[in-house]
């Protein structure tokens, strides 16, 4: 059995400011882990970020409440991309999918030794600060399209 996402019943509940307090404290974290240099743990709560308000967005579009992979959710979301504006359908090809993408890299790859890609530990560290501002930026785009699905229930 799948876990199920925590329901906001009203603007102001208990789910709903246990989520906020989560997501400020994640944010500030990911900054925190940044500013020190801690990279992979950034990409890490932001892929859980994300993941979250994927599951958010899609529990809003198309009824569904349970925990998702990052790739599961882009996975849905393309399903029902006839719900969202063309610019939203580009976002998750164009942004979305490329960060997972990088995500899945930083995280699993990280001492993984390719042919012809010999590069050193710092080399391939310094790659992943851009992917953390490319993440925040992702978050916040989904979290707007979260706004606008709303307004239309």
């Amino acid at each position: 059995m799948s876990k199920k996402r925590a329901v906001v019943e009203s603007n102001n509940d208990e789910v709903g400011q246990a989520r906020m307090k989560l997501i400020k404290n994640a944010l500030d974290k990911i900054e925190a882990a940044k500013a020190q240099g801690f990279y992979l743990e950034s990409i890490a709560i932001l892929e859980s970020l994300i993941a979250d308000r994927l599951e958010s967005l899609i529990s809003l579009v198309d009824k569904e409440t349970g925990f998702q992979t990052l790739g599961n959710s882009i996975k849905k979301l393309k399903s029902v991309g006839s719900k969202f504006d063309k610019s939203f359908t580009k976002f998750i090809k164009k942004e979305l999918h490329p960060w997972k993408d990088n995500r899945n890299k930083a995280l699993h790859e990280m001492v993984k030794l390719e042919a012809n890609n010999l590069h050193e530990w710092e080399t391939r560290y310094a790659k992943f600060e851009e992917e953390i501002g490319k993440g925040i930026k992702i978050f916040r785009r989904i979290d707007k399209e979260i706004t606008i699905q709303k307004k239309k229930i």
